[in-house]
């Protein structure tokens, strides 16, 4: 499709090109896409700079495996995710992390390796108590989360010290 929603990073050599028909994997070096993925209804793309890569729907989680290269559906508990683009990221170590929508909760989707020859996966999935007040907006950059909760209180969360610093009420 030539209507582009957006363009992330997929590893070293390619980038992920998403659609509103589903997702391309594009290679800048030769300028061909080299793979296309279909998903139905609205979804978002999720990648690291390493190229572990998510994918989530609105009843549904997919992760891409490098050695298969297709998507694996995963189980996923039932919660509801409005606008999808902003409450959810991936860690530099891969992990996904998925912000409910009206909460402060969080749910840590974690794989032991994204590029496994089997289906079979090592899935964790850890659901705790993230925030005491519903968390409206998330921003996450180079392992810091910044969020602003129900109150409108801006916070910064450091994920290597698991350390939450109060900013300021904006």
């Amino acid at each position: 499709s030539n209507i582009i929603y957006s363009i992330k990073q997929a590893d070293d050599n390619c980038l992920w090109v998403s659609t509103h028909l589903g997702v391309n994997r594009f290679c800048p070096d030769s300028k061909q896409v080299t793979a296309n993925y279909e998903f139905s209804g609205d979804y978002c793309l999720y990648s690291n700079t390493k190229g572990n890569t998510w994918v989530i729907g609105k009843d549904w989680i997919k992760f891409y495996n490098v050695k298969q290269k297709k998507f694996i559906e995963v189980s996923r508990p039932d919660y509801t995710i409005s606008n999808l683009e902003s409450r959810a990221f991936v860690t530099d170590d891969g992990a996904l992390w998925v912000f409910p929508s009206g909460t402060g909760n969080v749910y840590h989707y974690s794989l032991n390796e994204f590029g496994q020859e089997k289906t079979q996966k090592k899935l964790s999935i850890l659901y705790s108590q993230f925030h005491n007040n519903p968390i409206n907006n998330i921003y996450y950059e180079h392992g810091v989360l910044c969020f602003i909760d129900a109150k409108q209180d801006l916070y910064m969360y450091d994920i290597s010290r698991k350390s939450k610093l109060y900013i300021r009420n904006i």
